[in-house]
């Protein structure tokens, strides 16, 4: 507590808005892709193919918005001196 924003910080808050802005990007595009297939769609089928995108892309946007978090949580254990100083 009472920490300020070092460069570890903010580079690791570039890469979650990165992967943050890649998974919305890939939702839409899974959106698209699948509302091409159908003929006409209305807004039930469009809000199901949301739905479905979002269920589908949920286990990929977990691990790779894990990933950077973790990498910031290890170097925050390895800047620790021994004996907890």
């Amino acid at each position: 507590m009472g920490q300020g924003l070092d460069l570890y910080s903010l580079i690791g808050f570039l890469l979650l808005l990165g992967v943050a802005t890649k998974n919305s990007i890939l939702i839409v595009y899974t959106v698209a892709e699948r509302l091409r297939e159908i003929e006409a769609p209305d807004f039930l089928t469009f809000i199901n193919v949301v739905v479905e995108a979002g269920v589908r892309r949920l286990r990929p946007i977990i691990m790779t918005s894990m990933g950077p978090a973790r990498l910031r949580y290890v170097s925050n254990f390895s800047r620790r001196r021994v004996g907890g100083r």
